[in-house]
């Protein structure tokens, strides 16, 4: 679980390094992350905790 966290950082890194250079591309990841993958986090929670 610690490495699955340390991943989700680096790729954290990279879109602030994105941020930098193009505020919109962000915007657009972050909203296409929110829907496409949003549902499916919750539901790696759910099995991580039981």
């Amino acid at each position: 679980m610690a490495r699955q966290e340390k991943s989700l950082a680096v790729c954290l890194e990279i879109l602030q390094d994105y941020t930098a250079k193009d505020f919109s591309l962000f915007a657009v990841l972050t909203t296409a992350d929110f829907y496409s993958h949003n549902s499916q986090f919750h539901f790696y929670r759910t099995i991580q905790t039981t």
